[in-house]
C-alpha cells in the first residue's frame, strides 16, 4: 500500500483529494461512479468476469499510480478499464496486462465517448490495447503497447487521435487476427502522428491500417518493415518514414 505520505503528495499535487482503490487479487469490479480523482494504491489482479474498473461517471482521473492491473489473459472476455457513457475521463502513468481489451471507450445507454485520453500507460499482452467505439475527440497519447492482436481500434471515430506512442510485436495469434498496430472502420478525420511501428516477428504482417475516410497519418516512422502504398482513406502521407 502506499504510504500515507504518498497519498497526500498526490492530492496535494491536484489540489483535490483522491479516492484508493485498493490492490490484491480481486472478482468483484471496482466502479467508479462519481467525478474526481482516483489512484491505485498496488498493483491489483483482477479473476472475474467483465470489465476489471468500471467508470459511468464523466469528469473522472484515474491515476494507475504506476501499478499494474492485470487480468486472466487476451482471451479471457475481460476488460482492463470500461468506461461507460462517459466523457472527460482520462487514465494515466501504469501498466494494463493481459486482458481481451485494455481499455474499452463505449457509448453505453448515456450514448456518451467523447474527450477521453488515455497517456503514460504501458500495455502488454491485451488482445486489443485500446477500443474506442462511436467515440469523438479521444485521445491515446504517448503509451507504449507491447504484443496482443491490435494495438489500437478506433470504430465509427470521428476527430480522435493516436500520436507519441510505440507500438511493438502485435501478432496476428489471437481471436481478431489482424496483427496490426491501427486500425480505424467506419471512421473519418482521425489523426495518427509521431507514432514508432515496429515489426519484431515474422508472425506480425507489417500493416498499418488505416480504413477511415479522410484520416491523415503524419510522421509515423515504420521499422523493419517495407511500406505498402496507398494506405486506403488516407490524405496525407506525405511526412511517413520508413526503413
Amino acid at each position: 500500500m502506499l504510504s500515507a505520505a504518498s497519498a497526500n503528495a498526490w492530492s496535494v499535487a491536484t489540489n483535490v483529494p483522491a479516492t484508493t482503490i485498493p490492490g490484491g487479487t480481486v472478482v468483484t469490479p471496482f466502479v467508479i461512479a462519481t467525478s474526481g480523482n482516483y489512484y491505485l494504491a498496488a498493483n491489483r489482479t483482477f479473476v472475474g468476469a467483465g470489465p476489471a474498473i468500471v467508470i459511468t461517471a464523466s469528469e473522472v482521473t484515474l491515476d494507475l499510480n504506476g501499478r499494474t492491473l492485470s487480468g486472466s489473459g487476451p482471451n479471457s472476455f475481460q476488460q482492463g478499464v470500461l468506461v461507460l457513457g462517459a466523457v472527460d475521463v482520462i487514465v494515466q502513468q501504469g501498466d494494463i496486462d493481459n486482458f481481451e481489451e485494455g481499455i474499452l471507450w463505449f457509448p453505453g445507454a448515456r450514448g456518451k465517448n467523447a474527450k477521453n485520453r488515455v497517456e503514460d500507460v504501458n500495455f502488454n499482452n491485451n488482445e486489443i490495447a485500446v477500443f474506442s467505439e462511436s467515440g469523438t475527440s479521444n485521445w491515446v497519447k504517448q503509451c507504449v503497447i507491447d504484443g496482443g492482436d491490435v494495438g489500437v481500434l478506433l470504430n465509427d471515430d470521428i476527430g480522435s487521435r493516436v500520436s507519441h506512442s510505440i507500438f511493438e510485436e502485435q501478432q496476428k495469434s489471437q481471436s481478431v487476427n489482424l496483427g496490426t498496430a491501427i486500425v480505424s472502420v467506419n471512421s473519418k478525420g482521425n489523426l495518427f502522428d509521431e507514432n514508432l511501428i515496429a515489426k519484431a516477428t515474422s508472425n506480425n504482417p507489417g500493416f498499418f491500417g488505416i480504413i477511415g475516410t479522410g484520416d491523415k497519418l503524419r510522421f509515423d516512422t515504420f521499422v523493419n518493415y517495407p511500406i505498402t502504398f496507398p494506405f486506403t482513406g488516407v490524405v496525407d502521407l506525405g511526412s511517413v518514414s520508413a526503413n
